[in-house]
This record gives structure tokens, sequence and C-alpha cells, in this order.
């Protein structure tokens, strides 16, 4: 159908269950939590969970464990996660004479710039 030669799709809306005058779409209610985005799927929902939660309505946090970083050569570990914020941070290697630490934890920030 088309109204002053614009086309009009009159079931495009029904097709993906949205904008359909006196009938809810289960994303009406905004059922994903923390975040997470209700996509409309005909007369269902999924929600698209943010990073860090999952399950039917992202209510479910995911807890991951960091596995123990190790290198060879010229590399660099990045926490991105500012939960290490809150932390302290503990180095433990060995350059070949025994196992040396190093640990930081301070209220301060120790982004300055610099390598350390």
């Amino acid at each position: 159908m088309s109204i002053s030669n614009q086309p009009i799709h009159l079931v495009s809306g029904a097709i993906s269950g949205t904008n359909i005058d006196s009938c809810d779409h289960p994303c009406s209610t905004h059922p994903c939590d923390n975040g997470g985005i209700c996509e409309p799927q005909k007369e269902n929902f999924s929600c698209r969970c943010p990073l860090g939660f999952n399950d039917p309505h992202c209510r479910s946090r995911v807890v991951t464990q960091v596995a123990t970083p190790s290198f060879s050569g010229r590399s660099f570990l990045k926490y991105s996660d500012n939960e290490i914020l809150k932390s302290r941070v503990v180095l433990r290697y060995n350059l070949g004479s025994g196992f040396a630490v190093l640990s930081y934890n301070a209220s301060g920030d120790l982004d300055d710039g610099e390598w350390h």
C-alpha cells in the first residue's frame, strides 16, 4: 500500500510483534534487568544481557575467575574492570634467582601515565 507515493508497510510491526494497538508486547514491561535490551520475537522476547549478566532476564551475575596470567617475552597485562580499584594488586615473579613479590595497596591512583 502507498499513500502519496510513499510505501506503507502494514505488516512490518506485526511481524516483529511491536507497535500493534491494544496488544501489549512482553517488552513493554521492560523485563530485562541490569541494562539488558529486550528484543521482540513475535509474542515472546529475549534479553540481550550486558557483559557480566545472564539468564533469561539478565538477573544472574556471571562470576568469572581470572586465570593466573603468565608471560614470556614482551607482554603486558591490563585490568579494565573497576573492581580492581577496590582491591590490592600482588605480583609474584621469578627472574631466575628466586621469587619476588611486588604489592600495591593504596587509596591513590597508580595511573600516572608511566610504566610501573
